[in-house]
């Protein structure tokens, strides 16, 4: 029964705290986003690998708020797409180099607010 009870409150604490990260193709920068108190967003950035990752914006809260609806705290995680790698290329119209390519590593989350209203601008891109 004892171990019944742990597995539970085990499965429960696992549901609740939650965390995602994507890390750029070259492995040294790393976004990290979680779902902290109040079901409120933050999130961190990391550079260097991932052993020895030095915080460069510490944690900070993400949210949007609009005259009809906040997206800032009470938030309920949707779901998440896996991960995929992307390249865009574009040209500048001023500049030494013309033509500029970016190439990167994205994760889209989905969340809703405690209306159950997901804002379609707000599905957490990461890149």
């Amino acid at each position: 029964m004892g171990i019944f009870l742990t597995a539970i409150m085990l499965m429960s604490c696992s549901k609740s705290q939650k965390e995602w990260s994507v890390t750029s193709p070259s492995g040294q920068i790393k976004f990290s986003l979680s779902l902290g108190q109040n079901n409120q967003l933050f999130y961190q950035v990391f550079t260097g690998d991932s052993s020895s990752g030095k915080p460069v914006i510490l944690s900070s809260p993400l949210g949007i708020k609009r005259s009809d609806q906040s997206f800032t705290e009470n938030l309920k995680f949707v779901s998440t797409e896996p991960v995929k790698t992307f390249s865009e290329s574009f040209t500048l119209p001023l500049g030494k180099q013309k033509s500029l390519t970016n190439t990167g590593n994205e994760l889209v989350i989905t969340f809703e607010n405690e209306s159950g209203i997901q804002n379609p601008g707000y599905c957490t891109s990461l890149r």
